[in-house]
């Protein structure tokens, strides 16, 4: 998510979007960085800002559900 979130706040550099990788996607930084050359779009930046707000607002709506179920 932070490496989508950085694509959609204008970071183009592979190694800098690379760096944000966690957990076991660290070990694959070399792949990574090759897989994140490339260009963007406005148009494709903008439709992945729409659709991680989507994500972010669907994950609300589950925890809030969550919290819901388990006080019955």
């Amino acid at each position: 998510m932070a490496i989508l979130k950085a694509i959609v706040s204008g970071e183009t550099d592979p190694v800098v979007l690379s760096e944000l990788a966690e957990g076991r996607a660290r070990d694959k930084i070399p792949e990574m960085q090759k897989s994140l050359q490339g260009r963007i779009s406005e148009h494709q930046q903008k439709m992945l800002k729409h659709q991680l707000g989507h994500i972010e607002s669907l994950t609300a709506l589950i925890v809030d559900l969550d919290a819901d179920i388990k006080k019955k």
